[in-house]
């Protein structure tokens, strides 16, 4: 990976030439600027490629409901109703789905 440098100027401004204020430095920090901001860019593309895993959401079988909102974070209607305040009611989750079982391995002949 090349890592941005400030690249130095070699010729010397003429004497007999006044220098313009600020207009060679200018030029000179936007490009290390640009350099920094690639090569940032560049260190951070990995972190963003790299594949994750599926979110994990909340799978549970019941469902606090009220007014319009639902909370789904309940193992059981007893942990559900014990969780409602005034107002609201428990429901199982239409979205739940159990965890698959793991397959047992057979052996091989």
């Amino acid at each position: 990976m090349v890592i941005a440098t400030r690249i130095r100027r070699t010729t010397p401004d003429p004497p007999a030439q006044p220098r313009r204020a600020g207009a060679d430095d200018r030029c000179e920090m936007d490009a290390f600027a640009m350099r920094t901001l690639t090569a940032a860019m560049l260190a951070a593309l990995p972190a963003l490629v790299v594949p994750s895993g599926p979110a994990d959401a909340q799978n549970y079988p019941w469902c606090l409901a009220k007014s319009e909102s639902r909370s789904c974070g309940f193992v059981s209607y007893e942990q559900c109703m014990a969780a409602r305040s005034v107002g609201g009611f428990c429901e199982q989750n239409f979205l739940y789905h159990p965890e698959a079982a793991p397959r047992a391995r057979r052996k091989m002949r």
